[in-house]
């Protein structure tokens, strides 16, 4: 895949410079590299929140770049949980609310909704916070609800993008234990991240630099 922004203008950016691999079902693949390298871009790529100028993206052998927005939805909807760096949580809802906003497309009643959301927010340490608006929460509050939204529907494949660079050290000792956990259960993890202490619980280990991916061995 490559990703070109402003593309053919004198401040063109190549985001993603031609990267070709693959993840396996149980992978835990952590994507280290500087800031501005092209790590957002690319799971954003794989988490088909973005198009690639060139290039396709598969899903079980199957390619789905060209997919209508309406067929990739359905795609993240069965398959992908990201958690983003900025949280991207609705300030005005409550805590459980918003866990639960996946949920609403699958025919679910608002008590089980609201039962399931509360489940994962207690494995999250956030049972005395259900009711809270999202916006009267501290930061590391926000990235545990954001984590919680992101498994409510056990997805397939998580990304996470830099989960802990916006959280405290007992935040983000509590979300690199989530992640042993979800690697304990063989979850398809996909992370970026600066954090050494969450990259040596990953499988594998990618760097990326300048758009260019490659492997550590």
């Amino acid at each position: 895949m490559t990703k070109i922004f402003l593309r053919g203008q004198a401040n063109e950016v190549l985001a993603v410079d031609n990267v070709n691999f693959s993840v396996n079902e149980g992978d835990f693949v952590s994507i280290i590299g500087p800031s501005g390298s092209g790590k957002s871009t690319l799971l954003n790529l794989m988490g088909l929140l973005t198009y690639p100028t060139r290039g396709d993206v598969y899903y079980g052998n199957i390619p789905v770049t060209k997919y209508s927005d309406s067929r990739r939805t359905g795609v993240r909807r069965d398959n992908v949980g990201f958690i983003f760096q900025q949280y991207n949580l609705l300030l005005h809802l409550s805590s459980w609310e918003n866990v639960a906003l996946p949920l609403i497309c699958r025919g679910i009643a608002p008590p089980e909704m609201r039962r399931i959301a509360v489940d994962f927010l207690t494995r999250l340490d956030m049972a005395e916070r259900v009711d809270f608006r999202v916006g009267h929460l501290s930061g590391g509050e926000q990235q545990r609800v954001a984590i919680a939204r992101a498994l409510v529907t056990e997805p397939k494949i998580i990304f996470a993008d830099e989960p802990t660079a916006s959280v405290d050290d007992a935040n983000a000792q509590l979300i690199i234990g989530l992640f042993k956990g979800l690697k304990k259960e063989g979850r398809t993890i996909i992370v970026s991240t600066h954090d050494p202490a969450l990259s040596s619980e990953a499988t594998r280990l990618l760097k990326m630099d300048q758009g260019k991916l490659t492997e550590n061995n």
